[in-house]
């Protein structure tokens, strides 16, 4: 899978708390099943404000 970028928690000073590769999905499949249902109610909170 191809890397989208790098995601990091930094605390107050500055400091990496987290850091975390992000990734391209090729489909929604590849999502865990909470995911989707996370992905669908933001598709549909989005919508009402379109």
């Amino acid at each position: 899978m191809d890397k989208a970028g790098t995601i990091k928690v930094l605390d107050g000073d500055n400091n990496i708390i987290f850091q975390s590769d992000l990734i391209y999905l090729d489909s929604v499949e590849e999502l865990g099943f909470f995911q989707r249902l996370i992905a669908i109610i933001w598709n549909w909170i989005k919508s009402l404000f379109n």
